[in-house]
């Protein structure tokens, strides 16, 4: 037989637009398929895991290609289709494959390369001169084959061993080599079940009782807890994770451990999933829709039979999670897949209990809150479901990654509170937007997709009123509940009463203590964490700002710091002013921390909580909060947004924003769009299921148009009038916008560079390109930025128009490589 030689081009997750080809050692000829990992060198040093995207016979002519070291799987990882998305997001969004590829694959499925240590076989340790550590390192060594960095900073007592280990090197006593680690484990449980014919043998059962009971009590109790598991279930089937059976009152391991020592239990291990959710517990039959849901389901199935895409315009509280239920139901029944967005904030565990108790034993998460091993057991669970097959993996919800996932025939795509803005990636490529990338993923699906809003995006109200989208509108409470009774606080004018105290105005504090006392709860929102905005001088108005960025730097109270938000920057709080020695020095504005504790003196008692990024680092912190409110323990919760996305509190009936002008006066197109929905969101967190509810805003702005269309409840309006300034202005929907954003640490290089670029670009875009220009924050971590914004209509050519952007900026890096310029592209930013 010939023997063939094959070529694979291996496409690597790195920021390049190529795929590099390897050759493939003969043994793994029949091992290699086109969307397997494969573990291939790069440069000198590194090893990476790439995805086989081609395999031929063809050399390559002008280099000898390296030969790929191992083929990891024996299946494809990924799919066709989902490889045709990855190029569409890599083309629409102007990034390259290979970082499509980084985002969508969960850690835990990119293997790494490790730096390890070993002694050079050609040194003469005669010859050698080593003080105590080197000592101490290369006998180590003489036992081991090599070491890993963490091995030896633990047995040199050095916390920064690399200093040390260069030395070694440079003198090639020692030579760093690179060994390919998996990340990913298994999750293995140990399992119980009965042993022998005990679980067949009634007498046998019998006689243990008797044996167990006079015997051996500690044991009897292990026994019945796991018989009491069995209940009606034969007990030849049945087994018990021994976690669990710990778990129960009076259970120990000595006890478990002696009824295996007497043949009774046997005990296996078993592969289990990590992220484990509660089997289903309801029936969905059970559930009475009110008029308006079913008549929203029925007509989002009618307009299903004429558009792909349909925004159900619901208001808050008024029942879309149990409409998303039913068409979950509907397709899942016919053996279909869904899949289902939510805003990673509002992936909470309650949230997860409450779509596991109808479809727990279906049902699949991923979000980027889950271990990289949780992520993989779920890319495998996607990647192994077949249609009509019913089990996990039918029903996915997840954050905006969960987009990348190897699909097999979804038939439903579910996009909740589709306006927010967490569905856009900002801080590295690929900056794609989920809400509108799921559109051409269900196209390429022959999906349906559904958005939902209680306040819809311009862009998808405006495709709905247009006649692209279909339109369905909920537009009553579930239950017949009230909407909340909106006061409007002009702060102006409590404070020429007097009535003002600190931040809270007469009205707000009568309802909170009244709320309270009749045993309710209070929402009281604040987007700005920390304890003040900022510290200025009084004497010589100094105000202290970040080193690395062109910000103020906020004052956090709890650690008596001042910290920069943006970059993490930190220094303590001066007792004087460090310019003229002055030691008045005032606190202007406030944040949630300051709000806790101005709440504490002003209603002594009362169990107050806060929720923000400085509280809700870890994901059981953030659990803790909202677990303790839920159950009642805390009377008012203050926070940020995190304390409205999502979250439904049947005992809140006070809301309220302390401030609503910081977030009208952003000097951004979106900015009352924003204020508007953050208006809504906010209010619709009241009077859920405790009567008639409260929202109060506190303004200084009491005429301000968002705020009088607020009043006014007409969202209609709203959009009417905003929709005529964004086709004054040239923005979305009627233009599409890229935006350039270039970097420097020298303001020089980056404006004679982003000014070099602009040129280039209106040479054939014309007047479609605006800037360069500094953006409201010009300098973060040290770096500069300007930004060139390109508007283009929407009928427009884009894909000539990115091609040509895309050949411009290589062109320009490529002139101006030896100047270090970093440039982002974003497309569609938000």
């Amino acid at each position: 037989m010939e023997r063939l030689t094959f070529f694979a081009d291996v496409l690597l997750p790195l920021p390049v637009d190529a795929l590099f080809t390897y050759r493939v050692p003969y043994e793994l000829n029949n091992r290699i398929h086109r969307g397997c990992r494969v573990i291939v060198p790069f440069g000198k040093k590194k090893i990476y895991t790439g995805l086989v995207m081609h395999i031929h016979e063809k050399a390559p002519d002008s280099i000898v290609p390296k030969y790929i070291h191992s083929v990891i799987d024996d299946q494809p990882v990924v799919t066709e289709t989902q490889l045709r998305f990855w190029e569409w997001i890599s083309t629409y969004y102007l990034c390259s494959l290979g970082e499509v590829m980084d985002t969508a694959l969960p850690g835990a499925m990119k293997l790494t390369s490790e730096t390890r240590l070993a002694l050079n076989p050609l040194i003469n340790p005669v010859a050698e001169s080593f003080d105590e550590r080197e000592e101490a390192l290369f006998h180590a060594l003489m036992n081991k084959p090599s070491v890993s960095l963490q091995e030896a900073s633990h047995l040199l007592g050095i916390a920064d061993v690399l200093p040390f280990i260069r030395g070694l090197i440079d003198r090639r006593v020692i030579l760093p080599e690179e060994e390919v680690t998996e990340k990913y484990k298994p999750h293995k449980e140990t399992f119980i079940r009965l042993t022998g014919t005990l679980a067949e043998n009634d007498d046998q059962l019998r006689n243990l009782f008797d044996v167990l009971e006079k015997k051996a009590r500690s044991q009897f109790r292990v026994f019945m807890h796991f018989l009491r598991y069995a209940g009606n279930t034969p007990l030849r089937e049945v087994i018990m994770s021994r976690k669990e059976l710990l778990s129960r009152p009076d259970v120990t391991h000595a006890a478990i451990q002696q009824l295996v020592k007497k043949g009774i239990f046997s005990l296996e291990e078993q592969t289990v999933d990590r992220e484990k959710l509660p089997a289903p517990s309801r029936n969905l039959q059970q559930i009475l829709f009110s008029e308006p849901q079913q008549k929203a389901i029925d007509e989002i199935n009618e307009e299903f039979l004429e558009k792909d895409i349909v925004l159900l315009f619901g208001v808050t509280a008024s029942g879309k999670t149990m409409v998303y239920f039913h068409l979950i139901h509907e397709a899942l029944s016919r053996g279909e897949q869904v899949l289902v967005l939510l805003p990673e904030v509002s992936i909470t565990r309650r949230v997860l209990e409450e779509y596991a108790a109808y479809f727990g034993d279906q049902m699949v998460t991923f979000y980027s809150r889950m271990q990289p091993a949780g992520k993989k057991e779920s890319w495998d669970r996607i990647l192994s479901w077949k249609p009509v097959k019913k089990g996990k993996g039918q029903l996915i919800l997840g954050s905006r990654s969960a987009i990348l996932l190897p699909f097999s025939i979804p038939s439903l795509i579910i996009v909740d509170d589709e306006h927010d803005h967490a569905y856009k990636q900002y801080q590295s490529n690929p900056r794609f937007q989920a809400r509108d990338a799921v559109i051409y993923l269900a196209r390429l699906y022959a999906a349906k997709v559904l958005l939902g809003s209680a306040s819809p995006s311009f862009e998808s109200y405006y495709n709905a009123k247009s006649g692209r989208f279909g339109l369905v509108e909920l537009t009553e409470r579930y239950g017949n509940f009230i909407t909340p009774r909106v006061v409007m606080i002009d702060i102006a004018d409590e404070l020429r009463q007097g009535k003002m105290q600190i931040h809270f105005s007469s009205v707000l504090l009568e309802q909170l203590n009244d709320a309270v006392k009749k045993g309710f709860q209070a929402l009281l929102f604040q987007n700005r964490r920390g304890f003040a905005i900022r510290i200025q001088c009084s004497s010589c108005k100094w105000i202290p700002e970040c080193k690395h960025c062109d910000v103020t730097l906020i004052y956090h109270k709890k650690f008596n710091e001042l910290r920069c938000h943006y970059c993490g920057y930190a220094e303590p709080a001066p007792p004087v002013c460090p310019e003229c020695g002055s030691p008045d020095l005032k606190m202007i504005g406030f944040g949630t921390e300051k709000i806790e504790e101005d709440l504490a003196l002003l209603m002594p008692g009362t169990i107050i909580r806060r929720l923000d990024l400085d509280i809700a680092r870890s994901k059981q912190a953030y659990h803790k909060i909202i677990d303790e409110f839920d159950e009642g323990k805390t009377d008012v919760l203050i926070g940020t947004q995190m304390i409205i996305k999502g979250l439904n509190f049947s005992k809140v009936s006070l809301t309220a924003i302390l401030n609503a002008d910081n977030m009208l006066s952003f000097p951004d197109f979106r900015s009352w769009e924003r204020a508007f929905q953050l208006l809504i969101q906010v209010s619709g967190r009241s009077g859920r299921m405790a009567g008639e509810g409260m929202f109060i805003i506190q303004t200084f702005k009491v005429n301000h148009p968002v705020i009088k269309t607020f009043l006014s409840g007409d969202y209609h309006d709203f959009f009417k009038h905003q929709l005529e300034d964004r086709r004054k202005y040239l923005y979305p929907p009627y233009y599409r916008l890229i935006r350039l954003r270039l970097r420097h640490k020298d303001p020089k290089i980056l404006e004679q560079g982003s000014s070099l670029l602009a040129k280039e670009l209106r040479s054939y875009l014309g007047k479609h390109v605006l800037g360069p220009e500094y953006p409201v924050i010009s300098r973060i971590r040290d770096y500069y930025i300007r930004h060139i914004l390109i508007k283009m209509e929407r009928d427009s050519a884009m894909v000539t128009v990115k091609k040509k952007i895309q050949e411009s900026i290589r062109q320009f890096l490529k002139e101006n490589s030896k100047k270090h310029i970093l440039l982002d592209i974003d497309v569609d930013p938000q």
